[in-house]
């Protein structure tokens, strides 16, 4: 891994290098100076030379050397000058440079320190060239105000062999001097961003390039799902073992009151300086190399074991593709635009070793050039699958205007909002009104006649009184309406509230697709095999052959086992409805039927074959064999196929040779057979009538065996469709939640089903996980209603706070209710307070306010805790705790029972073995993903293993170069499946305990059990295995041997409180974790009816915090969408801000607040508002 430390002094820096070098020289007995590297050191003209410690001195102070005004290597002092506002003394001040320093997996440093190996040691260097030359591409400076890439380092390398408590450890200190040149010569100061950005993409470009080596020279390796990887036949102990400094490190931290894990890179570096022995002793192993050999002994460590030195360049460039196009879809699983170097982080990632630098730089290329990867116009990326999605969305939602039908006229409409008012008010005891923004929401729903619509509304404007109005009135005109929610306990809610029978959106789009991915894969083959061949593109011979033999085709199978061919346009063709019929068959009467005669029909003719038991017998052997020598071209090609896949869809000329030797040999063969059985087969031609019976026999069985195929054909693209009424009416709840691909999905289902849907959501909320801002962006290109009058608040405290955050006042609106607790961090600046800091103590400062920020943040969980158990059982019901991050709500979770439990209401606790789930997205499967002890359950049906849907096993380990998990399944079986398998699911297992009288959270939908993803209930009842849980006031039984997704529930995290309405919230805030910003503080502060209250470790940073705008990535810059409309073009023209702006201005009126704020009243102080990111 790669650690970043800033050198303070240059004079200290430049004696600790060149001292250690020189002790490391002593103990090998031969010199081996460090040289001066880089770009930039060529363009100064010192590559090459030692590194003395007085240039080294000279360079961290800023003392260069550049390219004079008529070429000459000129002298130069970097700096900026500095004047005592009280002397009025200049004095110039310059960073000396950063220590990048690289260190090895321990097991790599085991093999090259211990045991000697000097070609583990070269691994190691190689990797750390590579990486500083990819780190050198992002060398920045500022330039006349602005930011240029130079694109040059000066930098040298020093090579330490231990740590400071004398453990075998291979690491290389990289000293970059802060100076960088640009096109002329001239030296400038470093921007040193550019190099942080890029540092963990060179971080994994260190361990892919040192793993490529290693496995080039025999090694094995295994990985875990974050990149790293240590050589096979370690044990965790062993590495353990010489592991010393890393323990020494791990309990500085946990005296701070930090793991390893939670502790920010500055953290760590504090630990490490705080925890470090004096250094007496030398860098080289030659010094300690028997010690280390004894301690392996006793630990019964040997040398790992080598396997055949491996040459992978064959399959360099297969893989950089793969790993390039992986890292794509990854990424742009959450992102729809990135940057580069996120790009090369992934990739390197995901290659594991298999592909380098070089290569990863030409599959990037490629990408670029076939148009898969694009630059978006702002020094971001985006993908064509991106920028397809959000095309085809806007497309499609203008394509919707106008093309359905309405439910009902304007007077029917009246009509149906009298009655609806009616029985409202009598069933309410008082008089009730839909409001005007109601009215207009439901009267465009269901007056008009687009397919698309959507309704934008503010959290709390009776939403689903207005949707209950629209069902009632949509089902009296014969109209079906269904809902659906990105999550089961936002859609039960919807169907609670408004009487829409509703789902997830996830379940809503899988009844279509059916739930057998064959059944759905075989539809979607035959519906393109009949659209191709119903379209007239039939298929001569010549150009199926061709087809056949392009390794660019993809072949598929159905379950009937019936091939199909893909061309690269995507188009898929069944051969069979393109093949013409050639040959015909008769029996041989005058043998009683025992001998057949065989015509071909053929370009220069009729001809004939058969017609005695001998010439029959060769043409059979004949067929067979070249039967056979047809298989094996076909086995040839499509590996061929595969390996062009594995490329990207490239077809070299390495490629185009096997193609054309693999059909030379094809057809050579065939004619060394036709040879060898011609005169045996007896071939001859047929008579001008036995010739024209034939042809006509020939076209009469093609005609009805392609009838036969198109009918079966059809039955399979038919065999998933279900008949939708066209009078279906879906509203899509919580569509801002929707990533772009899902919410595509929506689309294509709406029109497949001939129906209408609405889309309804918040802009302001949390948007989606996955990628894109669809709903955002679909305002632009469908009719909108908008509901601005906010009704859910009850109290002058919770609508004040919201109508603060609606009016861009987000600090304002948490502090009117905050409760802050940091006595610790007050602790801290009062050591430091009046004193003149050095940078090493300012470091150590900024460290301990983030301990003390922690320890602060453990003092206002207790102060919700006890608040939350403080209140009745009947009033903490109506009370939820929000909180931004996982780990948070765990902690908060704990603090509730220890609360509970001191009060004596939780009884009989017990301690369970319980499942997190783990999320793989489909790009990061792969053997690495999963580790020893995971639960793995199978979604699908995998006939290839014989496993049935819903079987669990256990991981007992992992093969990564093979792509192999070994699962262990419930009834005793032994599976090997790929790492890459979909329809499985991951979890790991955790021990929680629980006890009579604790709130619980269930976390996975489950039908057969009878549970929602989000629901809540009070364990009432525990006996061995089995839990009896009151939800919404009924009672239900879990079974803890098949339902194990469970976990406490007093906390939840912001994004899973969206679409709840609740009387009363403890808001957390943690100011030291969590993405914080504007949608948060909107949809925290938005749950609640009567009462809101914000804890917080640090209430100035949180108030800045509050308001940082948080918005997903777009693939095309925002100014390139339009819409159709003239106001929603006005709107697009405003750009993001200044739409919030409107957005908010329009809140004012509905909120009653419409006064204009001095902006520049309440200016804050300068707060590093996200520490250690």
């Amino acid at each position: 891994m790669i650690s970043v430390g800033q050198i303070s002094s240059a004079g200290g820096a430049a004696k600790y290098y060149t001292e250690e070098q020189g002790r490391l020289e002593y103990y090998q007995g031969e010199a081996a100076p460090s040289e001066w590297k880089g770009i930039g050191a060529k363009i100064a003209g010192i590559e090459g030379e030692e590194v003395t410690r007085e240039n080294l001195e000279a360079m961290l102070s800023g003392r260069v050397k550049e390219v004079g005004e008529h070429g000459q290597i000129v002298e130069r002092e970097l700096g900026r000058i500095r004047v005592d506002q009280a002397t009025g003394e200049k004095t110039l001040e310059h960073r000396a440079g950063w220590d990048f320093t690289f260190s090895a997996p321990k097991s790599v440093s085991i093999e090259a320190e211990v045991f000697g190996r000097e070609d583990v040691l070269k691994a190691h260097q190689e990797a750390v060239e590579k990486a500083m030359g990819y780190l050198e591409r992002h060398a920045q400076a500022r330039i006349n105000g602005q930011t240029v890439e130079t694109g040059n380092l000066t930098y040298a390398s020093f090579e330490h062999a231990t740590t400071r408590a004398g453990d075998p450890q291979t690491h290389t200190h990289v000293v970059v001097t802060n100076v960088t040149y640009d096109s002329e010569g001239k030296a400038y100061s470093l921007e040193s961003k550019g190099l942080y950005e890029a540092r963990h993409a060179a971080d994994n470009v260190y361990k892919n390039e040192m793993a490529k080596a290693l496995e080039a020279r025999g090694y094995q390796l295994e990985w875990d799902a974050k990149g790293n990887f240590e050589i096979r036949g370690y044990t965790r102990e062993q590495i353990e073992a010489f592991s010393k400094r890393s323990e020494e490190i791990a309990q500085e931290l946990k005296e701070r009151g930090v793991t390893r894990a939670e502790a920010s890179a500055e953290e760590r570096q504090i630990a490490t300086l705080a925890s470090r022995q004096e250094k007496n002793h030398a860098e080289s192993r030659e010094a300690h190399a028997e010690r280390w050999q004894e301690e392996a002994k006793a630990q019964g460590i040997r040398p790992a074991e080598r396997g055949e030195l491996r040459d992978r360049g064959d399959v360099g460039m297969a893989a950089a593709r793969e790993a390039v196009f992986k890292a794509m879809a990854y990424i742009t699983d959450k992102e729809a635009a990135f940057k580069e170097t996120d790009l090369y982080k992934e990739a390197a990632r995901l290659s594991q070793g298999k592909a380098g630098l070089e290569d990863l730089d030409k599959a990037v290329q490629e990408a670029r050039k076939a148009g898969e990867l694009r630059d978006r116009g702002d020094g971001k990326l985006t993908t064509r699958e991106m920028q397809d999605l959000e095309k085809g969305l806007g497309d499609g939602l203008e394509r919707g205007r106008g093309a359905h039908a309405q439910i009902m006229d304007r007077k029917e409409f009246e009509k149906a909002v009298r009655e609806f008012e009616a029985q409202k008010s009598k069933e309410a005891g008082k008089e009730f009104r839909l409001s005007a923004e109601q009215k207009e929401s439901a009267r465009m729903i269901l007056v008009g006649s687009d397919r698309f619509q959507g309704v934008q509304g503010l959290a709390g404007t009776g939403k689903t009184t207005m949707l209950e109005f629209v069902r009632k009135a949509a089902e009296s005109k014969g109209w079906e309406v269904r809902g659906f929610s990105t999550g089961a306990a936002q859609a039960q809610k919807l169907e609670a509230e408004s009487g829409i029978r509703s789902q997830t959106t996830k379940s809503f789009l899988m009844e279509r697709k059916g739930d057998d991915p064959r059944a759905r894969r075989d539809a979607e083959l035959a519906k393109g095999a009949l659209r191709t061949f119903g379209q007239g593109k039939k298929l001569s011979e010549r150009k199926l052959e061709k087809l056949e033999s392009d390794p660019r085709t993809k072949k598929a199978f159905d379950s009937q086992g019936r091939v199909y061919l893909i061309d690269r346009k995507g188009k898929i063709y069944q051969p069979d409805l393109h093949r013409q019929n050639r040959v015909v068959e008769s029996r041989n009467l005058r043998h009683g039927g025992l001998t057949r005669t065989r015509y071909v029909i053929g370009k220069d003719g009729v001809f004939k074959q058969g017609g005695t038991l001998y010439s029959e017998l060769a043409g059979k052997v004949h067929d067979k064999l070249r039967q056979r020598v047809e298989r094996d071209y076909r086995r040839a090609m499509d590996q061929v196929r595969r390996d062009v896949a594995r490329n990207g869809g490239r077809v070299g000329i390495l490629e185009q040779t096997r193609v054309i030797a693999h059909r030379l040999n094809r057809d050579v063969q065939k004619g060394l057979l036709s040879v060898g059985f011609q005169k045996a087969e007896r071939w001859q031609k047929a008579g001008a009538l036995e010739s024209l019976v034939v042809r006509a026999k020939a076209a009469i069985q093609q005609r009805q065996a392609r009838a036969e195929l198109v009918r079966e054909l059809k039955a399979q693209a038919t065999s998933l469709d279900r008949p939708m009424p066209k009078k279906t009416l879906y509203i899509h709840d919580e569509a801002s939640q929707a990533g772009i691909k899902e919410f595509r999905e929506v689309m294509k289902r709406t029109e497949e089903d001939g129906a209408r849907t609405v889309f309804l959501g918040d802009r302001l909320q949390h948007q989606s996980v996955e990628a894109g801002k669809a709903f955002e962006q679909a305002q632009r290109h469908m009719p909108m209603a908008e509901m601005t009058d906010i009704r859910r608040q009850k109290t002058d405290e919770t609508r004040s706070a919201v109508r603060a955050v609606l009016e861009g006042r987000h600090g304002e609106a948490i502090a009117g209710s905050a409760r802050e607790v940091k006595t610790h961090q007050e602790a801290v600046k009062a050591r430091y307070e009046g004193r003149t800091l050095t940078d090493r103590e300012r470091q150590t400062m900024r460290a301990e306010l983030r301990t003390a920020a922690r320890e602060d943040n453990k003092a206002v969980i207790r102060e919700i805790a006890k608040d939350f158990a403080a209140r009745s059982v009947g009033e903490r019901d109506k009370t939820a705790i929000i909180t931004s991050t996982n780990a948070d709500r765990r902690e908060i979770n704990a603090t509730v029972r220890e609360e509970l439990k001191a009060r004596g209401e939780l009884q009989r606790e017990r301690e369970f073995r319980v499942l997190e789930k783990k999320d793989i997205s489909d790009a990061e499967r792969r053997a690495a993903a999963y580790e020893r002890g995971d639960v793995v359950q199978f979604t699908s049906a995998h006939r290839a293993l014989g496993v049935e849907r819903g079987a669990e096993g256990r991981v007992l380990g992992k093969d990564d170069r093979a792509n192999r998990v070994k699962v262990a399944l419930e009834d005793g079986r032994i599976v090997h499946m790929r790492g890459d398998l979909r329809g499985v699911e991951a979890a790991r297992e955790v021990t929680r305990s629980f006890a009579e009288g604790d709130r619980i959270a269930f976390l996975k939908n489950d039908k057969e059990a009878g549970f929602k993803n989000g629901e809540s209930g009070k364990i009432l009842e525990i006996s061995g295995n089995r839990m009896t849980v009151e939800v919404d006031g009924q009672r239900r039984n879990v079974d803890l041997d098949r339902y194990r997704h469970i976990d406490h529930g007093y906390a939840t995290t912001s994004v899973k409180a969206q679409g709840q309405s609740i009387e009363k919230v403890l808001v957390h805030h943690n100011t030291e974790q969590g993405r914080h910003g504007d949608r948060e503080t909107y949809v925290n502060l938005t749950r609640a009816k009567t009462e809101v209250k914000v804890y917080t470790n640090n209430l100035e940073k949180a108030q800045q915090q509050a308001g940082m705008k948080l918005d997903k990535e777009a693939a095309h810059r925002e100014a390139e969408s339009r819409g159709k409309d003239a106001d929603q073009r006005e709107q697009q023209k405003m750009g993001r801000e200044q739409q919030r702006e409107a957005d908010r201005e329009a809140a004012k009126v509905a909120t009653g607040s419409d006064k204009s704020k001095d902006k520049d009243k309440d200016k804050e102080k300068e707060v590093d508002l996200f520490p250690g990111r």
